[in-house]
């Protein structure tokens, strides 16, 4: 990812995704007592939403949990052509 700051506002522009499939779910006990993913709960908001959690995974655990993924690279799109 790639931000810039303008006029007091930040911009990004993100330069590659990555597609996962076919998890490997034998590894995600193992990964979470490793500190590898973690758990946020987060309480509820001042909106009336309720309580909720987010799971959070370190890069060097991506390939064990989801060992079949693909990255693609964004290409930018220049001013005056189509893609």
């Amino acid at each position: 990812m790639e931000n810039t700051i303008e006029d007091n506002k930040e911009f990004f522009r993100y330069k590659e995704i990555e597609h996962t499939k076919n998890p490997n779910v034998g590894q995600f006990d193992v990964l979470l007592a490793q500190d590898i993913i973690t758990l946020d709960l987060l309480l509820c908001r001042p909106s009336g939403h309720g309580d909720t959690y987010s799971f959070k995974i370190k890069k060097k655990g991506m390939s064990l949990l989801f060992p079949q993924s693909v990255t693609y690279k964004i290409l930018e799109k220049e001013i005056g052509t189509s893609l």
